[in-house]
């Protein structure tokens, strides 16, 4: 079982095409990186969550819930990465 994981964290964003052309470009780097770690998503933006959630099925956690959930998989080492730019 994997111990170590590292959570990408963005505002998000419901256009298909940013998500593949920016924030997955990130994680494959990171993932590069670090690929002895498992590579999670979360969104802070709730608004973008839950369209879509609604609009294609899609499920990503908020940081809390994302984190929340990888201590219950048993996760002991989580590197949070945000991507939000002040």
């Amino acid at each position: 079982m994997k111990n170590k994981a590292v959570l990408v964290v963005s505002f998000g964003t419901s256009y298909p095409d940013v998500l593949n052309n920016s924030i997955k470009v990130v994680e494959n780097k990171i993932h590069e990186v670090l690929p002895d770690f498992e590579l999670r998503r979360a969104f802070t933006s709730d608004f973008i969550i839950r369209k879509l959630a609604k609009r294609d099925g899609m499920v990503v956690d908020n940081p809390e819930g994302a984190l929340n959930n990888l201590e219950k998989e048993g996760f002991t080492d989580v590197v949070v990465q945000p991507l939000h730019i002040i």
